[in-house]
């Protein structure tokens, strides 16, 4: 309770914090499930475009577009372009009454953010704005002072505040262009204009195009696609139809184009499409792809690693490549998906399969959802995930009550030296600092996805749990691990101090996947269960 002196009606103030700036890359078509934060969190779109759906709430967004997702929202993204740039900003928002000579002092209190309402911000003047996030990202990626970054993300919520379009602006044109929605998904198959369209809707040809971009993200014609594509699938799925009918079918008087089209919006051609209940695949890659195929309910006809590892010599390597691409020869495989380390292979890969696409995003669960999406499997997907979500949600906080304030540091050891992780851009980063919610430790990187460091440069770090995985010990990791163990700045680490260091698996290679994910779920409830041995799940 505050404490008055004289009549004084109370003042809110607010107060934003910055948890996490992040930027990303994405190449996959489909539907992508987000976990759920803790504090809000802004997208802004740099190229692409795509639907979001928070809770009950869909939202089309498009390439400078900024999206503001509410704390707990479930969300699900749905894209519809090649590729999406973003960034993703995450913040939290409290508020205190102001504190007046003679008061105690208040704690704050989480609150609603004042003035930025959920979902789509329509911005006057989109390019200043997106000017202020890229400072803001570039003060975290140079590890800048908190207070500098912290003062840059005011300056940007403050133009937010000053810039944000009311949505009753293009209101009115809402009912004009679901009008000529309409009228596409009733005549798709046949050629429509778009100068017809916006007579439809009652406007100009000009107006009709900006309009129908800022409402649905996409233009008329991009929109007209998507439904015929749509459709095809549709065809494709049930019946055996001819290319060539389903490309009339839908609108296409070119099959050839029509087959263009569906593989770049689906990933894969119409006549592989049509093949997937009955399509072997195989895969080639570093990464556990083969267990995302088997949480899908799919057995790969061939599972192969061509990467050429620290510490294996030139001959090793030859009779390793030659005897897994024999096998992957044998197994004679419809498609082949790869890996970013297995690139150099693909014109090779392409004399052994029809089809080959690489997975190349830094999200797992974006090239797990394109996985899916190949073979036909999104419900399976979608299934398996909910299963894995509330697994975390469960061991999350079982880790937060036995933890308590406990923070946590992971250093990958290589034969080069050493990999201090930070919180984002890599799957374990975001399995343990964001959907575990474990407390990073000081002096670690928070806004890349690792620091790479010789061993004799270890920072001063403040952690109680240290996280040691030995990779390529053939290549001599362990005597790089001993030069680390050697520096005064080792000893001065709680966890070693108190002897909590965990020599863990890859949990690098098994963020990966959802079985992966798993396995690291019950690798720290076992490190916590050895001085707990009542938690249980």
């Amino acid at each position: 309770m505050v404490k008055r002196t004289g009549v004084y009606k109370p003042v809110k103030h607010h107060v934003f914090l910055l948890h996490i700036i992040g930027f990303r890359r994405r190449t996959f078509k489909g539907k992508l499930k987000l976990r759920q934060h803790a504090s809000y969190v802004l997208f802004y779109m740099v190229s692409g475009n795509g639907r979001l759906r928070m809770g009950e709430e869909t939202v089309l967004f498009a390439a400078r577009q900024l999206i503001l997702i509410p704390p707990n929202t479930p969300a699900l993204v749905s894209c519809h372009s090649d590729s999406v740039q973003y960034f993703v900003i995450s913040f939290s928002h409290m508020t205190a009454p102001v504190i007046r000579a003679g008061q105690e002092a208040v704690r704050l209190v989480r609150g609603e953010p004042p003035l930025l309402p959920a979902g789509r911000l329509r911005l006057l003047h989109p390019r200043q704005v997106f000017g202020l996030i890229e400072k803001l990202y570039d003060a975290a990626c140079q590890n800048q002072s908190d207070m500098h970054i912290q003062i840059r993300f005011q300056e940007l919520l403050n133009v937010l505040v000053q810039q944000a379009e009311p949505k009753q602006e293009i209101s009115s044109s809402r009912g004009s262009i679901e009008l000529s929605i309409e009228h596409m998904e009733r005549y798709f198959h046949e050629k429509l204009d778009v100068k017809r369209l916006a007579e439809i809707a009652g406007l100009t040809l000009s107006s009709y195009s900006r309009l129908f971009k800022q409402v649905k993200g996409m233009s008329p014609t991009e929109y007209l696609t998507r439904i015929r594509i749509e459709s095809a699938k549709r065809m494709l799925e049930k019946d055996r139809h001819k290319i060539k009918d389903v490309s009339s079918a839908v609108g296409f008087r070119d099959e050839f184009y029509f087959s263009h089209v569906f593989n770049r919006t689906v990933g894969v051609s119409p006549t592989m499409f049509m093949k997937q209940s009955r399509m072997k695949v195989a895969i080639a890659s570093c990464l556990p792809y083969s267990d995302c195929l088997r949480s899908l309910g799919l057995e790969p006809a061939a599972s192969i690693n061509c990467f050429q590892y620290p510490g294996m010599n030139q001959e090793e390597y030859d009779y390793v490549l030659h005897s897994r691409m024999e096998e992957l020869r044998a197994a004679k495989p419809d498609l082949i998906i790869c890996d970013r380390h297995h690139r150099p292979l693909i014109e090779e890969f392409k004399t052994l399969a029809s089809q080959v696409v690489p997975l190349t995003e830094m999200s797992w669960q974006t090239n797990y959802g394109k996985m899916a999406e190949i073979v036909g499997l999104q419900t399976e997907m979608d299934d398996r995930l909910q299963e894995l979500e509330a697994r975390t949600a469960t061991v999350r906080n079982l880790l937060q009550s036995s933890m308590g304030d406990e923070s946590v540091i992971v250093i990958q050891v290589t034969h080069l030296g050493i990999r201090l992780q930070g919180m984002v851009g890599h799957p374990l980063n975001e399995l343990l600092y964001g959907e575990l919610g474990l407390l990073p430790g000081k002096n670690m990187p928070t806004s890349i996805a690792n620091l790479e460091l010789a061993p004799e440069w270890l920072p001063l770090l403040e952690a109680d749990r240290l996280f040691i995985h030995m990779n390529h010990l053939r290549a001599g990791s362990e005597q790089v691990y001993a030069r680390m163990r050697s520096t005064h700045a080792w000893t001065t680490i709680r966890a070693v101090q108190k002897q909590r260091v965990h020599h863990i698996p890859n949990w690098f290679r098994m963020s990966w996947s959802p079985s992966g994910r798993e396995a690291i779920l019950d690798d720290l409830l076992e490190l916590v269960q050895a001085a707990q041995p009542q938690l249980t799940v």
